[in-house]
């Protein structure tokens, strides 16, 4: 049998005199700095702010999917979504250098990649399995459809970009980061959620608000008319 890792299992020193032992492991995986994106289809309702498509970037090690409403599939449009997507890993310390993309890249998207010194890998024509984000947007899809399940009939669905923010939260919340697997991918980019501080409501839920009349203060002289 194959004897303990005396790095890793130190014996004790309980009986022996204490001294200024330490002690430190590894814990999870080397980052890899792998990303990948890809955008779904157009969705059968556009929304109220007039969004078609969802744009998706999927970071491997910290396990995130990230979501962003776009109105087209325009090269800028697509740039500017992705840009502020990246943000998002840059200030959680989850930094991209290898971006996966379907088998096509616009010039203006090259050009950023170049800028901020970014590796990029295209999908082989039809082999789309190859793209990590097509996995993460059949997730994202399956997720979002329980929310919209969870909603009231009389919800308007063209309101659906406004559910993307807390659907993105409650997702990676429940999704365990390759990184270290002791966070989930939501703690491993912006810290523990504090539940008492935000607590989450189911979205779409019917809410009757009762709104207190103010007192009008009539003076002697004013009569009222019919």
């Amino acid at each position: 049998p194959l004897l303990p890792d005396p790095d890793l299992f130190p014996p004790s020193l309980e009986k022996a005199n204490r001294t200024h032992y330490l002690f430190a492991a590894v814990i999870g995986r080397s980052p890899t700095g792998k990303c990948y994106s890809d955008l779904t289809g157009k969705l059968p309702l556009p929304s109220s702010q007039g969004n078609n498509y969802l744009f998706i970037l999927y970071d491997y090690d910290s396990n995130y999917i990230a979501a962003k409403p776009i109105k087209d599939r325009q090269a800028t449009t697509i740039l500017a979504a992705y840009v502020k997507v990246h943000n998002i890993f840059v200030r959680g310390g989850s930094c991209p250098r290898i971006q996966g993309l379907d088998n096509e890249c616009s010039a203006i998207l090259k050009a950023y990649f170049k800028d901020k010194d970014i590796a990029y890998q295209l999908t082989p024509a039809y082999m789309h399995h190859r793209n990590a984000a097509e996995r993460a947007i059949q997730t994202f899809k399956d997720h979002f459809k329980a929310v919209l399940c969870g909603c009231d009939p009389r919800f308007p669905m063209y309101f659906w970009c406004l559910l993307i923010p807390q659907t993105v939260l409650t997702l990676n919340l429940l999704r365990t980061s390759y990184f270290n697997p002791k966070h989930s991918a939501w703690s491993c980019l912006n810290g523990p959620y504090d539940y008492t501080a935000h607590p989450i409501a189911p979205l779409g839920t019917h809410v009757i608000m009762h709104q207190k009349l103010s007192l009008i203060h009539i003076s002697e002289p004013t009569r009222l008319r019919r």
